[in-house]
């Protein structure tokens, strides 16, 4: 699996920003997406109650024939 330059930027913005602050870490999940003809990346950020941060970013590449029903549970 490879980290795309994007969700690598976001965690680094991410953890300077935590870096910076003292108040107590926002707890939540998130999820952003990127999708072009061939690519599709789907990154999930989640911080619980004690600051831990999940970060995944799972991609799927070379799905430029995906019928549209496919990208859709790719997707998910």
């Amino acid at each position: 699996m490879r980290i795309s330059g994007v969700t690598l930027a976001a965690g680094l913005c991410l953890a300077a920003a935590f870096a910076c602050t003292r108040s107590p870490a926002p707890s939540g999940r998130w999820q952003g997406a990127y999708e072009s003809r061939d690519t599709m990346v789907v990154t999930r950020l989640e911080i619980d109650s004690k600051g831990d941060i999940y970060l995944s970013a799972p991609d799927a590449t070379d799905i430029g024939n995906a019928a549209a029903e496919d990208r859709a549970a790719i997707r998910r």
